[in-house]
């Protein structure tokens, strides 16, 4: 509880115009309240101005409080206003002036009381510095408590309790009950212990949710990952196959130049089985015409030795050239007749690789499709751009 410096009520019950204004020194909660203001006149005054100021509640019995305003009968004027000022220190040592004003108005049947403004003016110890809050702008009844540092329960049953109701704890159970649940803020604890339950429920939902939802992404995350693997994967086999079927493409593009050039090499050996044939054809003449000549030589010739020896010898050159022209004639069909056994193995493994390269070109051709079917579809399910 803070200390209180100063009071100051004007026209309040029994403080009318004549005397405006009283300012009692009072240190109110280092003793008792009745001890120290038992030499006071009109504390009952005192203490129900105490709790106006500080809790907003009138006192009991004055006609929701109507008469705790001084008469207007008495003050002979329609409309008296009155005002409580209240000077103390708050729990950090900042000097606090709070100050509530009320009217009541002179009614053609009964008084009304209307409260018009109440204000917290709180002064800086250290700068000096002035800061004022109007019940405009907040609420009072919650401000001073919190600035005096006391509930407002305590306030009203203990400190400032009035005296016609000071049996409270007298009463029944229940109500007795009432009370020290609120001097003791049970109801508000109970509430908070309530709430925080409620609050945990719900957070406690709120994280099961959550780490569901982890777990959820988490999965996606590690599929989405997966499937970037297998993307690049994937990029890696299509860069890999491309690089295959360029090498392929140039081994076949070599092959089919080989093959123009083994082409030609086979023309050209066609061409020379040709005259080979032609050779023979020729070879034949010759030995028939041997033959010929040699049945001649069984004849009787009508020469001279000398033409027939020049004759044979002759003809002995002649035999001789055409052997040697056969012996050349038969290797050069020999040496053909090897190229073109030799052509027509390598054509046979040129035509298998051929096959077979056709065949891996077919099957590489098959991957990529199902890659970029793949690749689609993986698309299509994370909605990747492009």
């Amino acid at each position: 509880m803070t200390p209180m410096t100063s009071l100051i009520t004007r026209i309040l019950r029994s403080f009318g115009r004549r005397n405006l204004k009283i300012s009692t020194k009072i240190q109110i909660f280092e003793k008792c309240c009745q001890n120290i203001l038992k030499q006071c006149c009109c504390k009952h005054t005192i203490i129900e101005s105490l709790k106006y100021i500080t809790t907003g509640d009138v006192p009991p019995g004055c006609g929701k409080g109507a008469s705790f305003i001084h008469d207007p009968k008495m003050a002979r004027d329609h409309v008296v206003r009155g005002q409580i000022k209240l000077a103390f220190y708050d729990p950090k040592g900042q000097k606090i002036i709070a100050s509530r004003s009320a009217e009541v108005t002179q009614k053609q049947k009964a008084l009304q009381m209307k409260t018009l403004d109440a204000t917290i003016t709180r002064t800086n110890s250290q700068t000096g510095e002035k800061v004022q809050l109007s019940s405009k702008c907040a609420d009072f009844e919650t401000e001073m408590p919190q600035v005096i540092g006391v509930s407002k329960a305590i306030l009203n049953n203990v400190i400032f309790c009035h005296q016609e109701d000071s049996n409270w704890p007298l009463d029944e159970g229940k109500k007795v009950k009432e009370k020290f649940d609120a001097i003791f803020s049970a109801t508000k604890y109970i509430k908070c212990l309530e709430t925080i339950s409620k609050l945990r429920k719900e957070k406690k939902a709120e994280v099961k949710h959550k780490q569901e939802l982890i777990s959820s992404l988490k999965q996606w995350k590690e599929e989405a990952q997966r499937k970037r693997e297998e993307l690049s994967g994937k990029k890696q086999l299509k860069k890999d196959m491309e690089e295959k079927l360029e090498k392929i493409k140039n081994e076949k593009e070599h092959i089919y130049k080989e093959y123009i050039r083994k082409n030609g090499i086979l023309e050209s050996f066609h061409k020379e089985k040709v005259e080979l044939d032609g050779e023979k054809i020729r070879l034949s003449s010759t030995n028939e015409r041997i033959r010929d000549i040699r049945s001649e030589q069984n004849e009787q010739f009508d020469c001279s030795d000398r033409e027939l020896k020049r004759m044979i010898d002759d003809l002995d050159i002649d035999i001789k050239k055409k052997e040697k022209e056969l012996e050349d004639v038969k290797s050069d069909i020999r040496m053909i007749e090897d190229d073109i056994d030799k052509s027509n193995k390598k054509e046979v493994d040129e035509v298998r690789n051929q096959g077979m390269l056709e065949l891996k070109h077919k099957q590489h051709q098959e991957l990529v499709n199902n890659r970029d079917k793949e690749l689609v579809a993986v698309g299509k399910d994370y909605a990747f751009p492009g």
